[in-house]
């Protein structure tokens, strides 16, 4: 059965992820690819006409609906899946989940690991192999205690995944707030502008400047998309951790040492010290300062002082 697996493993990975199929999807050149695989293909090749198979290059349309085409994020899931694969593939994982036999000792099942070398064995490698090692354990049990510390290290990205949710939620806010804001301080800006645009069109446009420069700063203060990035990292790395928990058997947990394969995630401002820096950064009204700057109401008062002197002229 080891050797049967063996032979099928190339035909059950995915050239893209190099992991076992998740919903293979088929292309016209009969190549096959993860559904999500082939939806990241696409989109961050930027494709337009089709799909260009990562393997052949042979393009494959997707499906139409009516004669117009589907949009470029419905391609990945408008192409077939291949049901036979993706059961074959459930079918492999379940018998690697019960079980892996000794490649050295073909009939015998793996059923210990040595701590002192870091290898799975069964019992003839034990009793062979490893009489001098002190560190001769049962499988399950540290395949266990394996799992334990993923489950640790999992929680910490559920919590840390969390806080950046919150994070991102109030960026957004803060962000609208600011839009509005900002259309608001540049309807009063055009307000006081009309009365002089003719004679002060430099000021005017000094002053919108200095409003997209000010507004510009408190957007980079948000930073919505940096949130998002940091959501969507922690997402992935949640997905990973969990799958690597459910999907891999006692020998792949202990083999690749999938501990140190997960990366620590990322640190994340708690919701409160980010409120907190961004409201002691200073007020998000802007306008008045920006209008100072501009001297409009200087320049006003000039203007009607001169039309005030100019009408007592022509008056006397």
């Amino acid at each position: 059965m080891a050797d049967l697996l063996a032979k099928l493993e190339d035909d059950i990975t995915c050239s893209i992820c190099h992991d076992y199929f998740r919903t293979p999807k088929l292309l016209t050149c009969l190549h096959r690819y993860c559904r999500d695989c082939l939806h990241n293909y696409i989109i961050t090749k930027g494709l337009s006409d089709g799909v260009s198979c990562p393997t052949c290059r042979q393009v494959s349309k997707p499906t139409t609906v009516g004669g117009i085409t589907l949009a470029r994020t419905e391609w990945a899931n408008s192409f077939k899946t291949d049901f036979l694969l993706g059961s074959l593939v459930d079918s492999i994982k379940k018998e690697k989940k019960n079980g892996d036999i000794c490649t050295r000792h073909p009939g015998n099942p793996i059923v210990l690991y040595c701590r002192d070398c870091r290898k799975t064995i069964c019992h003839v490698c034990a009793g062979v192999d490893h009489r001098k090692c002190d560190g001769v354990v049962p499988l399950r049990a540290e395949a266990e205690k394996e799992r334990g510390r993923i489950d640790q290290q999992l929680a910490k990205i559920r919590t840390a995944k969390t806080i950046a949710n919150q994070n991102y939620n109030f960026s957004q806010h803060q962000s609208l707030k600011l839009m509005i804001e900002f259309e608001t301080s540049k309807a009063k800006a055009k307000k006081e502008f009309k009365k002089i645009h003719d004679l002060v069109q430099k000021q005017e446009t000094t002053c919108f400047n200095n409003l997209n420069k000010e507004y510009e700063s408190r957007f980079n203060e948000v930073a919505t998309a940096k949130h998002r990035n940091i959501l969507q990292s922690l997402t992935e790395l949640q997905k990973k951790a969990e799958r690597t928990v459910k999907e891999s058997s006692d020998v792949e947990i202990l083999k690749d040492n999938c501990t140190k394969h997960l990366p620590f995630p990322p640190v994340v401002t708690p919701l409160g010290v980010m409120k907190r820096q961004f409201y002691e950064s200073g007020p998000t009204a802007k306008f008045d300062t920006v209008m100072k700057k501009a001297k409009i109401q200087d320049t006003i008062e000039v203007l009607e002082s001169a039309v005030s002197t100019d009408c007592d002229v022509h008056t006397v």
